[in-house]
């Protein structure tokens, strides 16, 4: 969708047109589907925690903070990231990441994997963050840059910082 026709949609939204919220549920849960692949979501959990994000967005009015300057699906799929973490938290369920390809041997339980990659990507802005954890689940460049409306070349620059910072923070660690 381009820029107006986004602002269109999430105002056709709040104002709760019928099927304008129905096509919203409809993204919102092929967005928490997609993640369910990574995180090894339930279908149950992947109802509980649309329904969650619909409440917030539509009957809550929260959709009315997108300001347009990143596509709607680039801006919820951020969201749902974060809402899906929070809800295995709540839910006390451990989130891993998947062992490398070919890796014999992994010194460190996946717990500690993630907080310290928690812990790096604190010195992250938003952008590097999403760019970080769509990498870390597969995603191509390419594929990235399509989810957030930018060039290839801009995603690999992104990419860069965020790993120069992160090496920065962890030379600081140590």
């Amino acid at each position: 969708m381009s820029k107006k026709k986004d602002e269109s949609f999430v105002e056709a939204i709040l104002k709760q047109v019928p099927d304008a919220t129905d096509r919203f549920y409809s993204m919102l849960k092929s967005i928490v589907a997609s993640m369910g692949k990574y995180y090894s979501l339930s279908p149950d959990d992947i109802e509980d925690i649309t329904h969650e994000l619909y409440v917030r967005f539509v009957l809550e009015g929260k959709l009315s903070s997108y300001k347009g300057r990143a596509k709607l699906s680039t801006w919820l799929f951020i969201i749902v990231l974060r809402h899906t973490k929070h809800y295995l938290q709540r839910h006390n369920r451990v989130m891993s990441l998947p062992d490398p390809p070919d890796a014999p041997f992994n010194p460190f339980p996946a717990i500690e994997n993630r907080i310290l990659l928690d812990e790096l990507m604190d010195a992250l802005n938003e952008k590097e963050k999403y760019v970080v954890e769509l990498s870390l689940m597969g995603y191509s460049p390419k594929e990235i840059a399509n989810l957030m409306g930018v060039r290839v070349r801009r995603v690999y620059r992104i990419r860069e910082r965020a790993i120069r910072k992160m090496r920065e923070k962890t030379k600081r660690k140590n």
